[in-house]
């Protein structure tokens, strides 16, 4: 039997800076104490833990993340793990704490960084959902050039990026590609999870520009979500109260069918049987609209 790394996703708080349409995760005013952090990574890396993600909602509004990340890179060098640590953010506060985020990669060479920063193109039609302004969008890229320049060798940069449902021009969405591309940055894309309004309706315009954009994606190898394979791993989420969700097993939207946990208790509950499911079953739970299943399955057959 193949023994399953852990993977866990933790949520800092529970508020954004952005409040993007296609998302609902900005109305909050929670988050995480240093203490219950400090518990939670224990047990984490009591574990076979092999990736933690500080991500959902904007980590870097949590009023000590830089005390939380130097917690967890303290404990990882004390424990003596070898861990990909992610940090997701929308990018508004690179500016403010490159020189701090310099340090942290500069100081800590044996942890493996990845700094995935939320955009869906370099310009403010294909952010429109995210409310971005031109100048916004330029010093969020600003900053990421600023870091690839420093040459870390333990920094990976991504752009994490939304497939959204809008008719988007073929040339702005192929430029935003080979930009960030000759920037030698990666991109990640996942679809738009959260449908407008219940009447929302795909014409055939929009679906015509989702389907040539994943051709294009598929095209030039770049990475779209459904193609992970989990299967080797078990994926948590832990939410800033102290929930644990299997997100193997959920719809990712938080549902209490789903949680195992609260409290922090992570161990032993984490390591009860885990059952793995389909990545079909995942996309048929996830996304509730038919229409948007059947166009979902289209493209993984691209």
């Amino acid at each position: 039997m193949i023994k399953k790394k852990y993977e866990f996703l933790i949520a800092l708080n529970n508020f954004c800076n952005l409040s993007c349409s296609y998302c609902d995760k900005w109305k909050g005013t929670k988050y995480i104490d240093k203490v219950k952090f400090r518990y939670l990574i224990h047990q984490i890396l009591d574990l076979d833990t092999q990736y933690i993600c500080l991500w959902w909602w904007e980590p870097l509004l949590h009023p000590h993340f830089f005390e939380l990340i130097n917690i967890l890179t303290y404990e990882i060098s004390k424990w003596n793990h070898k861990i990909n640590l992610a940090i997701n953010t929308n990018g508004l506060l690179l500016t403010l704490y490159l020189d701090k985020l310099k340090s942290l990669i500069e100081w800590n060479p044996l942890i493996s960084f990845t700094l995935y920063v939320s955009l869906d193109g370099i310009t403010e039609i294909e952010n429109h959902k995210r409310w971005l302004k031109s100048n916004q969008i330029k010093s969020i890229i600003d900053s990421m050039i600023v870091l690839k320049k420093q040459n870390f060798q333990n920094l990976n940069i991504v752009i994490s990026s939304v497939l959204i449902l809008s008719d988007i021009p073929w040339n702005l969405f192929y430029n935003s590609i080979i930009f960030f591309k000759n920037l030698g940055i990666d991109i990640h894309f996942c679809f738009e999870e959260i449908i407008e309004s219940n009447s929302f309706w795909i014409t055939p315009t929009i679906e015509k520009s989702l389907i040539k954009r994943a051709l294009l994606l598929k095209r030039l190898w770049i990475h779209i979500w459904f193609e992970d394979v989990w299967a080797m791993n078990s994926l948590y989420r832990i939410d800033y109260n102290g929930d644990i969700y299997n997100m193997l097993d959920s719809t990712f939207l938080g549902s209490d069918e789903f949680k195992i946990s609260k409290d922090y208790q992570l161990i032993p509950n984490i390591q009860k049987n885990i059952s793995i499911v389909s990545q079909d079953d995942i996309f048929l739970r996830t996304y509730k609209d038919i229409r948007y299943i059947a166009l979902i399955k289209q493209f993984i057959s691209l």
